[in-house]
């Protein structure tokens, strides 16, 4: 095995690379495939072990990404993911959910956090300019 650093091959750009990793074709460019899939792996490992969710499984396998319609089918390429199956998502996504409602009620009893529509949105408001100083 190779010691130098991996690097993806030629003219491919993210796009590429990425529809690559949830092909189950390792035809070609296998390599590139593997490695990126253990990059996958190695990612969702660390972020789970920084929420200290050390019980989820990272496992991934090819999947339908949503269910097709039959008829669609036969004309249209089926939708197959490397993902973690359902039941693994489903896990993670509601122990989000969870932990989002515990922040938000620690932050309302702190008085911290967004009141009002305006400030819920994210975006400051910029301060008024004089008209002499319009871009335009």
């Amino acid at each position: 095995m190779s010691t130098a650093p991996w690097r993806p091959p030629p003219k491919s750009g993210t796009t590429e690379v990425d529809r690559s990793h949830h092909t189950s074709r390792l035809s070609g460019a296998r390599r590139v495939r593997v490695k990126l899939r253990e990059l996958h792996a190695a990612k969702d490992r660390a972020v789970l072990e920084a929420y200290g969710w050390t019980d989820v499984p990272t496992d991934c396998e090819f999947l339908l990404d949503y269910e097709v319609d039959e008829e669609e089918s036969s004309r249209k390429k089926k939708p197959w993911r490397y993902r973690w199956p359902d039941e693994v998502r489903d896990e993670v996504l509601a122990r989000l959910l969870e932990l989002n409602a515990q922040r938000a009620a620690q932050e309302a009893l702190a008085g911290v956090g967004a009141t009002g529509a305006k400030a819920r949105k994210g975006r400051r408001q910029q301060p008024a300019r004089p008209d002499s100083e319009k871009p335009f």
